[in-house]
């Protein structure tokens, strides 16, 4: 869910582009999201971010080994590359509570050390849980919402005090698009199903119980299409009533 510009006071807060953690639990396909250390917010939006598609292929061998064919190897993956400046000269506060405090922690220490650091911990450190980096939800306003891990960082200084400490570093971060495995089970049964959505007349003498196992060969299956279609009484049909058979999920997928 994307969020929306504040009101305070009267007037409309600028939407910053948030970064928030979540550690990801997966258990037969079971997904639990649990909120995982404090969100990194932009202390300056970017000017631009860059989205890339991509698809990936292998090649596959011919019996003439000089054109070799290609095949798909994966769906449609998407990546994010953008650049996020950091301030320690206190020209400018933080986003939230937790971005004031850090900024001025940082003009007090003399370094943008602490504000790097902050985006790691956010976005690289492995989790105590799953002790792999936290996946991430990207956030701008209404304007994007993007469900990733960090692929790649650099970090390049570009003010220094006196004694040479960097005060200002532009980090330049790529995310990739991240599937969860009950979301990619969900498309693969999905698209492995008998037929994407069908519909059916009732007839007198029909059962959901035979029914679900004309259409999926697994009588078993008829709790789903009760689901599906709201049934409240599934044992008795009505002759004349229009019931859908969607998707179905199988124990062996």
């Amino acid at each position: 869910m994307a969020l929306e510009s504040l009101s305070i006071g009267g007037n409309k807060a600028l939407a910053k582009l948030t970064i928030i953690p979540f550690a990801l639990i997966e258990k037969q396909l079971k997904t639990t999201f649990i909120p995982a250390g404090l969100p990194f917010v932009a202390m300056y939006n970017p000017a631009s971010f860059s989205k890339d598609n991509f698809l990936e292929f292998i090649p596959k061998s011919k019996t003439d080994k000089l054109t070799p064919q290609i095949e798909n190897k994966g769906s449609v993956q998407a990546s994010i590359t953008v650049d996020l400046l950091l301030d320690a000269t206190g020209a400018s506060p933080g986003g939230g509570f937790v971005g004031s405090a850090l900024s001025k922690t940082a003009k007090t220490l003399g370094g943008v050390d602490i504000l790097v650091a902050n985006f790691f911990a956010t976005t690289k450190l492995p989790n105590p849980l799953t002790h792999e980096p936290n996946f991430l939800r990207m956030i701008w306003g209404a304007g994007l919402f993007f469900e990733c891990k960090l692929k790649s960082a650099s970090v390049k200084y570009s003010l220094f005090d006196r004694s040479g400490r960097p005060l200002r570093a532009t980090i330049s971060a790529t995310f990739e698009e991240f599937a969860t495995a009950s979301a990619l089970a969900k498309i693969k049964n999905f698209f492995s199903s008998p037929d994407v959505t069908k519909t059916y007349v009732v007839k007198a003498g029909d059962t959901l119980c035979n029914l679900a196992q004309k259409e999926y060969g697994d009588e078993s299956l008829y709790l789903q299409v009760a689901e599906a279609n709201d049934l409240k009484n599934y044992r008795k049909l009505v002759p004349g009533r229009v019931l859908i058979f969607p998707p179905v999920k199988k124990d062996e997928e």
